[in-house]
């Protein structure tokens, strides 16, 4: 049983986005025993300031540093349980936005059985209402994710929660136990496969998780980097490999799986630069420079 739950908003990038966020998480029953936002845009930016509307109901959480989504995630759930002590905490991405009872689903789904540790949403794209994600597999040994059903139209049945191997970290709920038993995010991937990482530790641990696709939220996507950016693409090279390492099944073939990733980075990273497209080849080369040099954390 989930007897109460807080929300933590990461912020970064866009003001609007994150109060977008926010006005999405008043008028949901039960409320949150408070709601928390991690002004991630670190020493980048001005503080974060939010609308007069919104003030006396946020907890504004400013490090003096972007600590990258897990970091900042950490530091929520750190002073969320000192200041709140909750038994689960509904962590969001800043652009997204909670579709009606989407938040009574979630603690339904969580609070049903023990063993869950956390539950995913649907998560629908809001430009065109299509699936961006709906329960994720990952697929050894070359540690390819992939995220079911996007870019589909909802189907017309409904869906009863199942297991998946990895909550995507855009609007999961947390049980507060697993996240502790596990230490958290791994703050080195910084931005990117983080979600994954901590999905796949709590399954080591013995700890299950369901998605529930009834439980519906709408995502902008890539609102913070940029799809396909120059950052972006860095952080996904980069992490991709890490996460294999950690994670891929002690074989021969996982181990060529994981040099075949970075001998095809090497190698596009060499012909982007031939044909002018510099920035990604810098970023491409960097991403196994630094996997190489066991560099984590923020570029």
């Amino acid at each position: 049983m989930i007897r109460d739950y807080a929300i933590c908003v990461i912020h970064y990038g866009s003001r609007a986005h994150t109060e977008a966020c926010l006005r999405s998480t008043f008028d949901i029953e039960p409320a949150p025993r408070g709601r928390f936002v991690v002004d991630n845009n670190g020493s980048d930016a001005p503080p974060l300031e939010l609308s007069e509307d919104l003030r006396s109901s946020i907890t504004i959480i400013a490090p003096n540093e972007n600590l990258g989504f897990g970091g900042g995630a950490n530091l929520g759930f750190e002073v969320i349980q000192r200041e709140h002590p909750v038994d689960a905490v509904l962590l969001l991405n800043n652009d997204a936005q909670l579709c009606t009872g989407a938040v009574a689903r979630l603690l339904r789904t969580l609070g049903s059985q023990p063993s869950v540790a956390m539950v995913g949403p649907r998560i629908l794209r809001q430009s065109d209402a299509k699936i961006w994600h709906d329960g994720g597999r990952i697929h050894w040994p070359e540690g390819s994710i992939e995220g079911l059903r996007h870019g589909e139209a909802e189907p017309d049945q409904v869906l009863a929660p199942f297991e998946s191997d990895f909550i995507c970290g855009c609007a999961p709920l947390i049980r507060q136990s697993a996240f502790d038993s596990v230490g958290g995010f791994d703050e080195r991937f910084f931005l990117y496969y983080e979600d994954t990482d901590l999905s796949l530790r709590l399954l080591h641990r013995g700890w299950r998780l369901l998605h529930d696709p009834v439980a519906r939220v709408e995502h902008i996507g890539s609102g913070a980097v940029g799809d396909g950016s120059e950052l972006a693409r860095y952080y996904q090279i980069r992490n991709r490999v890490l996460f294999h390492e950690l994670h891929a099944p002690d074989t021969a073939e996982a181990l060529r799986a994981r040099r075949a990733v970075l001998r095809r980075t090497r190698i596009r990273a060499l012909r982007y630069a031939l044909t002018g497209r510099l920035g990604a080849a810098r970023a491409m080369s960097a991403a196994v420079r630094d996997y190489r040099r066991r560099c984590w954390g923020r570029r």
